[in-house]
């Protein structure tokens, strides 16, 4: 195995961290006694960036959805969650369906700018390829915080900013090549 399949295992598994500016990094699938530390970290990245473009209604919407209980159905349910780890401190997280659809996507502000989030959606992908090796196609429902930073992943608009119970989003698309 070469460096860079060693470096790309390290990566899924989660089992060595990786030096990304500075920092040590461990990426891996979450386990479910992780469920409660990885919904306050969302949790409070929610509160400081997403909430407030959102009403009332939208904000309880989203606290619903990203509970420990339903993030622990989605995950029993198949649903797959990576999680950014620097030592015991989660950093990061990501949720998607292996149909390609991302739903959690947060980095904590003080990780923000140093390839955490690249890497959990490279991550991501590579998983989702795994389940799904005819995918090419991933998208995500993007707050109006986020279009920006998911226009630099590779992202781009699929469609016009929409409301659902409160909840705005642009949907947003990124092709790739499974060959």
């Amino acid at each position: 195995m070469g460096d860079n399949e060693k470096s790309k295992d390290n990566l899924t598994t989660g089992k060595v961290p990786i030096q990304m500016n500075g920092i040590q990094i461990s990426i891996c699938e979450a386990r479910l006694d992780e469920l409660p530390a990885v919904c306050t970290m969302i949790g409070d990245c929610f509160q400081r960036f997403i909430a407030p473009d959102y009403v009332e209604e939208g904000v309880r919407e989203c606290l619903n959805f990203m509970s420990p209980t339903a993030l622990e159905k989605r995950l029993t349910g198949g649903n797959l969650v990576l999680i950014a780890s620097s030592g015991d401190d989660i950093v990061g997280t990501l949720e998607i369906r292996s149909q390609g659809h991302i739903s959690l996507f947060f980095v904590k502000p003080e990780y923000h700018r140093r390839g955490i989030g690249r890497k959990l959606l490279r991550t991501a992908i590579q998983k989702c390829l795994e389940a799904n090796p005819g995918l090419s196609t991933i998208e995500v429902h993007s707050s109006p915080y986020a279009v920006g930073i998911y226009k630099q992943l590779g992202f781009t608009a699929a469609g016009l900013e929409a409301t659902d119970k409160g909840i705005r989003f642009t949907p947003m698309r990124m092709s790739f090549s499974t060959a």
